[in-house]
């Protein structure tokens, strides 16, 4: 029997509603290890368990004339040829292990030796660099690969520049020397953070007669900035600490709204003050108070995007003890607001067909809806699948039997899409809401929701 189990882990911030999974926490840890400035590592982390079960063994083409074999014999001869077979497969898997390694090590010692050569053929290593992908199989090769990417960048661009490059390749080039700086800054802070420090001053010097240097001087202010926000996590006053941070980020922000004053806000401030905020989450109400105006200025989408996102995020985590607004479209063409299903307790499940986690979240749902829908229970699963079709399909095949909302069909009516609303990071998300129309539960699963409905529906047994 051969057990398989596989997961690609390819959106880190997803992860965040699968707490109750139990490799959770190390698999959150060792993607996040994977994104630093220019690069991002998609890996797969897999388990295979191979179990052979040797019972007996069934003499083939066996004859009357034949004597029965020995089973006893026959059992340890098995065994004795198994051992030897899983021996020589380890030694070949070990040969082979070492041999893809001393290549790998070859071929990483090429790529990170910069060579004396022309602007061209810089470029050409620098594309060379980018497409690299190590093999690599512990944290301590993970740091070490880090350190040297982030030399060999800051290397390359030294060359670069040394050439006195203009236009295109004088951005590009200052460009490289700002993404190793920061490999370097996030890797150790208080080493990267002066190098940081002189590069942005060069830059501001010379801002006066160069608009792309003024751009990206902010920008390595903001980068600077982001390693001392990654210094100060898990630091008594690290709420404080974030909140002065970004005041002193804001100039830079209003300076220049580009993709990494977008990232800035949304994914490093904004995700940091998640960390260590609690409720009644002050902090966070602060950030978006003082970037909601800042960001609205701006016609750049991804600012847009970052605010929604800071807002859906606020509004989920304040959302227990407030009335829930819904309204949306039905598979059936028809429309459904929860504000109609006052006096009656509705779990709003944001789900999809793809996705594992929500359809094994069904076969409870279904017990709970059995037991509890004559009393007053509901259940609306919004399905936020993309593919119309492959919701119908589903739905024909494996009908839900509570109403099915789908998020498709709800934006051709110019509904509002509550996925993002309420800050849906990850399904399945499960939200309770009691008679009155309050939230009771945003994590309303498996046993949470078991519980919360014997509460509800004392009554039932």
């Amino acid at each position: 029997m051969v057990i398989f189990y596989h997961r690609d882990w390819q959106n880190g911030s997803s992860l965040r509603k699968y707490h109750d999974f139990s490799f959770y926490h190390f698999s959150r840890k060792f993607h996040a290890l994977f994104f630093f400035e220019g690069l991002w590592y998609n890996r797969e982390l897999s388990v295979c368990v191979l179990i052979l079960w040797i019972r007996d063994t069934v003499p083939i083409l066996q004859t009357e004339k034949r004597k029965p074999p020995d089973m006893k014999k026959s059992t340890i001869a098995l065994l004795l040829i198994a051992a030897l077979l899983g021996i020589s497969t380890y030694l070949i898997a070990q040969q082979t292990a070492a041999s893809k390694a001393k290549l790998s090590d070859i071929a990483e010692e090429s790529v990170f030796t910069i060579p004396d050569g022309t602007m061209d053929e810089l470029k050409t290593h620098f594309a060379k660099i980018n497409s690299h992908r190590p093999n690599i199989t512990s944290e301590v090769e993970l740091a070490a690969f880090r350190a040297r990417w982030s030399a060999a960048m800051i290397e390359l661009a030294e060359k670069m520049l040394a050439q006195n490059p203009k236009d295109d390749d004088l951005v590009l080039a200052r460009r490289i020397k700002f993404t190793g700086l920061m490999g370097n800054g996030m890797l150790d802070a208080e080493k990267g953070l002066p190098a940081l420090e002189t590069y942005a001053a060069e830059l501001e010097k010379e801002a006066g007669n160069d608009p792309s240097a003024k751009d990206l001087a902010a920008e390595t202010r903001l980068g600077l900035l982001q390693v001392k926000v990654h210094q100060i996590q898990g630091q008594p006053d690290a709420a404080e600490k974030i909140l002065a941070l970004s005041l002193e980020a804001k100039p830079y922000i209003e300076q220049n709204l580009t993709a990494r004053a977008a990232f800035f806000v949304n994914e490093v401030l904004f995700d940091a003050a998640q960390n260590v905020d609690k409720p009644p989450f002050p902090v966070l109400q602060k950030l978006i108070d003082e970037f909601k105006p800042v960001l609205s200025k701006s016609d750049d989408p991804r600012f847009k995007q970052a605010l929604e996102r800071m807002e859906g995020d606020f509004r989920q985590l304040t959302l227990v003890g407030k009335e829930m607004e819904l309204e949306a479209v039905l598979l059936n063409g028809e429309k459904i607001n929860i504000q109609d299903l006052k006096g009656k307790v509705v779990l709003v499940d944001f789900w999809a067909t793809w996705c594992g986690p929500c359809l094994g979240e069904i076969p409870n749902m279904k017990k709970q809806y059995e037991k509890y829908h004559d009393q007053g229970f509901e259940i609306i699963a919004y399905s936020v699948d993309r593919d119309l079709n492959a919701l119908k399909k589903f739905e024909e095949s494996d009908p839900h039997p509570w109403p099915v909302v789908s998020l498709v069909m709800s934006q051709e009516k110019n509904l509002t899409n509550y996925a993002d609303f309420y800050g849906v990071r990850g399904i399945p998300t499960m939200i309770l809401v009691g008679k009155d129309g309050k939230v009771i539960s945003t994590e309303a699963r498996g046993t949470t929701l078991n519980r919360e409905l014997e509460k509800l529906f004392p009554k039932k047994k």
